[in-house]
């Protein structure tokens, strides 16, 4: 269910493209309402080649990070990937888990 919501969201996000440009997801992402500093870190780890975009894949990590820093774990490529169990939901406002943007 997770990778048809984010999956829904991207295309959305995207036009149909295969990256999201910075402006757009930064704005998706903000809606975590994490603070500016926090979502830098994350877009750091997600746009890892610095392109200044996303692909579907960074789309993915960058979620994952929002829903691991809203439950109080410091967000990083490791604790994405040495994470035990399901990944949290990340919570955006405005959206509801099965909307798009």
């Amino acid at each position: 269910q997770e990778e048809a919501l984010f999956s829904s969201w991207f295309r959305e996000l995207s036009g149909g493209d295969v990256r999201i440009m910075g402006p757009t997801a930064a704005g998706f992402l903000k809606r975590s309402e994490l603070p500016k500093e926090k979502l830098k870190q994350i877009w750091d780890i997600a746009d890892s080649g610095r392109t200044g975009s996303i692909d579907l894949d960074g789309f993915y990590l960058a979620l994952r990070l929002v829903a691991l820093a809203q439950n109080g774990i410091e967000p990083s490529a490791a604790t994405c990937t040495s994470f035990q169990g399901n990944f949290p939901a990340p919570r955006l406002q405005g959206l509801q888990a099965a909307s798009v943007p």
